[in-house]
């Protein structure tokens, strides 16, 4: 089974927990190169979706493996970008040197591993780097009748670290000011604008710790995911897909959950995919698609009235980019947490679509 649901949702929701916020060291990855790879094995067919999806995974098993070790928890897969959180529980500084160690071996790596040569061409991948210190606040929203669900990570570490990977080219590492001062003298570091540069380390690096995760509980992530997500053997595959990228105002956390209901109610109707609430460089945002894992012969149709209907139905504006393009869909990540979703230039376009098109 695929472990598309993070631990820190499954437990919470397995505990009746439905908000809470914790103190944490946040590190938001972006990673360059995907989607011309993806672009490019598209003209293959299937054996270019079982390429794509044997690459990915040669680059993803060891990034989610170091962070892991490390005690970083990941939250998000949102395209190119990861979001990870590293719990703060007695020592900043304890967690602040086990996310900037695994994000140093993260980028190590992938500087080994940066050229991939398949029988369709050589790729060409970067990474860059945000780190911040701050609180994080979570929520799960339910549908009316509780039977489907959603999640959603905000607050200062979010959007410091998206910041900070934003300013960061590629190869860096970029630090908050917040964190910059828990690590005083232990890293040596340089200004860039706002934010610092790390570029050593003046300490011994903390051990990895070995890993010990759950089995995978089917019947709390069905709850966020179709259970043919969960269960399905095939890494992924492309099609073409109809991607709805949505923004709309940072709500207060009772707003949201109106919101979400009727997006549950709408999604009875039309279908669709819902994938997760984001908050991040692009404001608060709603990733869904059409397409994947169920195709339908109206499926522009089904999204568009989607949010046409949805526009009509609150008192605030919802601001739209609507695409249809081939995208590879399948898993993003590695057995030990991953995500389903669609990626390529059409996820791209919708999402420029939507932070360039006038409000509502």
């Amino acid at each position: 089974m695929h472990r598309v649901v993070p631990e820190l949702i499954v437990e919470n929701y397995r505990a009746g927990r439905y908000r809470g916020e914790f103190p944490a060291v946040g590190m938001f990855l972006d990673l360059s190169g995907f989607s011309t790879m993806t672009d490019a094995l598209m003209q293959h067919g299937q054996h270019g979706a079982e390429v794509l999806a044997s690459l990915m995974r040669g680059v993803f098993d060891p990034l989610v493996k170091t962070i892991l070790a490390y005690g970083g928890k990941i939250v998000s897969f949102m395209g190119d970008g990861i979001l990870v959180f590293f719990p703060i529980t007695d020592d900043a500084g304890d967690a602040a040197l086990r996310a900037l160690a695994s994000a140093w071996i993260v980028q190590q790596n992938l500087l080994e591993r940066s050229m991939q040569q398949t029988v369709y061409g050589r790729f060409v991948f970067s990474i860059k780097i945000g780190l911040s210190l701050g609180p994080v606040s979570w929520g799960i929203l339910r549908s009316e009748n509780g039977g489907q669900a959603t999640y959603y990570f905000r607050g200062p570490v979010v959007d410091d670290s998206t910041a900070a990977e934003k300013e960061a080219s590629a190869g860096e590492i970029l630090l908050s000011g917040k964190l910059h001062d828990v690590f005083g003298e232990l890293v040596r570091t340089r200004p860039s604008g706002t934010f610092y540069r790390f570029d050593a380390f003046h300490v011994d690096l903390p051990r990895p710790v070995p890993l010990q995760l759950p089995p995978v509980d089917l019947e709390v992530s069905k709850v966020f995911m179709p259970e043919d997500v969960i269960l399905r053997d095939a890494r992924g595959e492309f099609r073409q897909i109809v991607n709805l990228f949505m923004r709309f105002p940072d709500l207060p956390d009772e707003r949201l959950r109106t919101f979400m209901r009727l997006a549950f109610e709408l999604k009875k109707r039309y279908g669709g995919l819902i994938t997760r609430l984001d908050f991040g460089d692009k404001g608060c945002n709603l990733l869904m698609l059409w397409g994947a894992p169920v195709a339908y012969e109206n499926d522009i149709v089904r999204a568009l009235n989607f949010i046409l209907d949805l526009q009509e139905d609150v008192d605030f504006p919802v601001t739209a980019g609507v695409t249809y393009y081939i995208a590879h869909a399948g898993y993003l990540g590695s057995e030990l947490c991953e995500d389903y979703t669609c990626y390529g230039w059409g996820v791209n376009l919708a999402s420029r679509f939507m932070m360039t098109a006038p409000e509502g």
